[in-house]
């Protein structure tokens, strides 16, 4: 209850407010809300959170667990959702035409400027991926299923109700983020004028997107509001005819290309409690397994049955060779704040990849003790723009300040502009 005003602004329309939301594999409703925030909402088992500003925040389908993920977007009208769980928004520019078109990738604990500091002191935020001025990001998603040719494989699809153009964003990873490689129109107005489009869904067969036009020209415009709706499907030689056939059993079928497959055998591995146990344990092994993607659902449907022996695999994770399953444990014991883990995370601050670095400093922000402090800060000699971000954002929120300890970051070249960006942020 509470997300968002209840009554209308101008032309009877609410906007700026609570809405498209996307189901992980973590098990939350992802959420994207616009800048009139939350004054106060609360979930079904008490807890409660205040966004000032838009953001993105999560809640498991039955109302617990409702947490505010990140801060400092204007108008993201939906979230978007990769192979790997990453948030992806496309979000409004400003009255003003300062703030951009803001293609932005979400990570728990961000912060990304708007309203004042991406003008007035960029550093107290992290970057947004890409952005323009003029046009109007509506909903998008990440075409993570089969049928579309491979090249569009991971890419986002967004929707511009401004610039009356579907989007087809390539991205690739950059460290602990991604950048943009390219950027191409899919769908434009051609010779209608009043083509607004606004939303847009996977067919259930993956072959084809389902577009919502709002065929409306203005918020303010005259005449009937009557909507079109379009399929979109390719006619390219390499369009995928015929989709690879779900296996019959679902440890199998965490494997197949499409996202949506996996998801659903996850979901019904888990319902199976202890008795999909083992055969999850042995699909999340490196040894067993060497499907990145079906390894990870393996690891999330252990999470959601979330026994002790699911936790110690997920714990075994940790030492994973591949940087991804690392990272996606490392998520996992920070959502369960699993103090047990404690002394693996802290070594896990040096990982060669960034993307693990990051969560892992999630992570002991997430579970809260005080001894991570002096690993924390032994981590603020770190380089990658989105990892040190975490750091700090970590040694933040446990709040357990050693002066001696943070003198000596500051007086160490290799740690200091880490330290002094920290010291900046709590004042």
């Amino acid at each position: 209850t509470g997300l968002g005003p209840p009554i209308p602004g101008f032309s009877g329309i609410n906007d700026h407010v609570v809405s498209g939301m996307r189901l992980g594999m973590d098990g939350f409703l992802t959420i994207a809300v616009g800048d009139k925030g939350i004054p106060r909402a609360q979930g079904t088992d008490g807890k409660r959170i205040q966004l000032k500003g838009g953001g993105v925040i999560r809640v498991r389908p039955n109302g617990h667990d409702l947490e505010i993920v990140s801060t400092g977007e204007r108008n993201p009208l939906s979230v978007a959702l990769n192979a790997f769980d990453e948030i992806f928004t496309y979000g409004n520019d400003d009255d003003s035409k300062r703030w951009p078109n803001s293609l932005t990738h979400h990570i728990v604990g961000g912060h990304y400027g708007y309203p004042y500091e991406f003008l007035t002191a960029p550093r107290r935020a992290l970057p947004i991926l890409a952005g323009e001025i003029t046009g109007s990001g509506t909903q998008s998603i990440c075409y993570e299923e089969v049928g579309l040719p491979p090249r569009f494989r991971g890419n986002l699809i967004v929707w511009d109700w401004g610039l009356q153009t579907v989007f087809r964003y390539v991205l690739e990873r950059n460290g602990a983020s991604y950048r943009v490689v390219s950027r191409e129109p899919i769908v434009t107005k051609g010779e209608l004028d009043d083509f607004r489009p606004f939303s847009i869904a996977v067919d259930r067969d993956g072959r084809s997107l389902i577009l919502v036009d709002w065929a409306y020209t203005g918020w303010l415009a005259d005449g009937p509001k009557t909507g079109r709706l379009y399929r979109l499907t390719s006619t390219a030689a390499d369009r995928v005819l015929d989709p690879p056939a779900r296996p019959s059993d679902d440890l199998a079928a965490l494997a197949h290309p499409a996202r949506a497959v996996r998801l659903s055998a996850q979901r019904a591995l888990a319902s199976r409690g202890e008795q999909a146990e083992a055969g999850l344990i042995e699909r999340l092994q490196f040894t067993k397994s060497p499907e990145i993607l079906a390894r990870i659902h393996a690891l999330w449907a252990l999470d959601a049955i979330a026994t002790t022996t699911a936790g110690q695999a997920i714990r075994q994770a940790l030492r994973d060779p591949t940087p991804e399953v690392r990272a996606q444990a490392s998520r996992s014991i920070g959502i369960r704040r699993d103090e047990a883990a404690l002394e693996d995370l802290k070594t896990l601050l040096s990982d060669p990849h960034p993307l693990v670095r990051r969560e892992v400093a999630i992570a002991l922000g997430r579970i809260g003790q005080s001894s991570a402090t002096a690993a924390l800060l032994a981590a603020l000699n770190e380089s990658d723009e989105f990892a040190a971000w975490s750091i700090r954002h970590a040694l933040r929120v446990i709040g357990a300040w050693d002066a001696k300890a943070l003198a000596a970051a500051l007086a160490d070249p290799s740690r200091q502009e880490q330290a002094l960006r920290l010291t900046e942020d709590v004042w």
